[in-house]
């Protein structure tokens, strides 16, 4: 997916090969704020069964590759 599509709104268009890729962005959003939300309320356990307290993000994004040269 183009990066721009992930910062679209839902009434814009972006076309890729001619199709347009906002719809399916936003679907795969709705899930992952659907997920957090369900995280954050403790609905979702973690594998001991036990709420998730905390979260740990580790990963290598386009910006921090492009800072250090990789």
């Amino acid at each position: 997916m183009l990066h721009v599509a992930l910062r679209a709104p839902r009434d814009k268009h972006i076309l890729v090969d001619g199709k347009d890729v906002v719809p399916q962005v936003h679907a795969v959003l709705d899930r992952m704020a659907q997920f957090s939300d369900r995280v954050r309320s403790g609905e979702w356990k973690g594998y001991t069964g036990k709420r998730i307290r905390n979260v740990v993000n580790i990963g290598i994004g386009a910006r921090t590759s492009a800072r250090h040269g990789l």
